[in-house]
């Protein structure tokens, strides 16, 4: 699914799989792909933080909502519907 993305965006997908992970959640929803971007470098964060969204304060407010999740982190870790609808607008966008 991702063997067309660009680097940059491959980074923010294995951020967000990174947030999943450090937050015990077995699945990548919108809300940590939000996360993955807030701490890549480039445009779409420079635009995210111009109108106040950061990361710090972001993954306090998942935290908030989500939690931590219960047990352990599965070895594979799947998207949400939500979010693979997401990453394929953004695939069909940026052709």
């Amino acid at each position: 699914m991702f063997e067309r993305f660009t680097n940059r965006a491959i980074d923010s997908i294995m951020e967000a799989l990174s947030e999943a992970c450090s937050l015990r959640h077995n699945i990548v929803g919108t809300e940590m792909i939000l996360l993955g971007i807030l701490t890549s470098k480039g445009l779409t964060q420079a635009a995210l933080n111009g109108s106040g969204a950061y990361h710090k304060n972001a993954r306090e407010q998942v935290k908030k909502i989500l939690g931590y999740g219960e047990g352990s982190v599965a070895a594979e870790i799947r998207f949400t519907s939500r979010a693979k609808r997401a990453s394929e607008k953004c695939l069909r966008r940026s052709r």
